[in-house]
């Protein structure tokens, strides 16, 4: 009898403990959903279309273990599949793009299973806005929010088709030492960069990193006017003459071996004091989006290139979002900014003032001046070093003196 009592207990202790693992593992607590978002109930499968308008960030709660729940989300011709673990569990998809997106759920249970979802902005990333080091792109920006410290306000989305910097330039003078390979050693830049969404006729949506700048030499006070157009929609994204037309050509980056496009005016002299403007405007049909570069002077309004890029176009305009990001832009803003000549330059400012301001188009033709502002631009490549920006009774005041980031206005 020994026996038996000890075989019961060596084979039923493992058996019992297995019972209480698995009881463990397969049993949940019933389910709450107590976060926000919609109860969906889902008997098999569940699809809808989400058309989102920023970037989001997608939370899916599920009740149970047992049941093999899943979780497809399809963006054109991508899927992403995700198994949704937990007793209960919440699975976050993070940032879900901008367009259309097809949702799938999924459940292999005998009875209808709930699920909460909540769809909410992605979270905007203020390291961007604070990691310079006594040098930036200075002047004037526009991100579409309000930067309190470590937080944000009032955050807003600007679609528009057309941006104006104005520029009253009564001294510039910059040095760089070193310069990159066939870059001048006097030369400065003023850039009006901002970004192009376009969507297509099947909702797909590209973006570009549109520039209209000046470039200052500043040893003989000559200039040039130039455009540059960048595809930024993704990593690998480039422009081509088979969907770009223009007066220029297209180039290679020598630091990312990225392809863009580029239109110089030709060299020009200018003399001090000087005002100028540079005018970018966005116009599309259903075949394409034209991107028209202006500047403007005291005695003349230049209309000196057209860029089109051809794409079946349901919509295009400038696009200012703090919630979009791509994987080349970080902040979707506009900026009209001081800096180095071209090739992603440093150089120092010397003895330089000018007084700039930002002019935005609303949607019935009526120019603004957007609200708040910032002393740096995000993502404009080109940095300057020793010149500082304030406010002014007549706009922003740019001199010389040490780099701050800082709301102007």
């Amino acid at each position: 009898m020994k026996w038996k009592l000890l075989l019961i207990l060596l084979l039923g202790i493992p058996i019992a403990c297995l019972f209480l693992y698995w009881f463990s593992k397969t049993s949940c607590p019933p389910f709450v959903g107590t976060g926000n978002g919609s109860l969906i109930t889902v008997n098999h499968t569940f699809e809808d279309i989400l058309n989102l308008s920023y970037n989001s960030k997608i939370s899916i709660e599920t009740p149970s273990y047992k049941n093999q729940n899943r979780i497809r989300l399809s963006t054109g011709n991508v899927t992403h599949s995700y198994p949704l673990p937990g007793c209960p569990s919440i699975t976050t998809l993070s940032p879900v793009g901008i367009g259309k997106h097809i949702l799938f759920l999924t459940t292999n249970s005998a009875t209808p299973v709930n699920f909460l979802v909540a769809i909410n902005d992605y979270p905007i990333n203020l390291s961007y806005f604070y990691r310079w080091n006594g040098s930036a792109p200075v002047g004037i920006a526009y991100y579409g929010l309000n930067i309190l410290g470590n937080s944000v306000s009032n955050p807003v989305i600007v679609n528009t088709d057309e941006i104006i910097g104005t520029a009253n330039i009564k001294s510039i003078s910059a040095y760089n030492a070193m310069p990159p390979v066939n870059v001048s050693k006097h030369g400065a830049s003023l850039q009006l960069n901002a970004v192009l969404s376009i969507i297509s006729s099947e909702n797909i949506t590209q973006y570009y990193w549109v520039q209209n700048f000046v470039q200052f030499y500043t040893n003989n006070e000559t200039l040039d006017y130039q455009d540059n157009v960048w595809n930024v929609t993704a990593s690998a994204a480039n422009v081509s003459n088979k969907n770009l037309e223009g007066s220029g050509r297209i180039n290679i980056d020598n630091k990312t071996n990225d392809k863009y496009y580029q239109y110089i005016a030709g060299r020009q002299e200018y003399s001090l004091p000087l005002n100028l403007a540079l005018i970018t405007k966005v116009n599309s049909s259903n075949e394409s989006t034209i991107v028209l570069f202006e500047y403007k002077t005291d005695n003349k309004t230049v209309d000196y290139d057209n860029v089109k890029i051809l794409m079946p176009t349901k919509s295009a305009s400038i696009l200012i979002s703090p919630y979009v990001y791509t994987p080349d832009i970080n902040v979707l803003d506009t900026e009209f900014v001081f800096g180095g000549v071209s090739s992603r330059e440093l150089t120092v400012f010397n003895n330089t003032n000018a007084l700039l301001s930002l002019y935005i188009m609303d949607n019935n033709g009526v120019l603004y001046s957007p609200t708040p502002l910032y002393s740096a631009g995000s993502e404009t490549g080109e940095y300057a070093k020793n010149l500082t920006a304030d406010i002014n009774v007549n706009g922003i005041l740019i001199t010389t003196g040490d780099f701050v980031f800082k709301k102007l206005i």
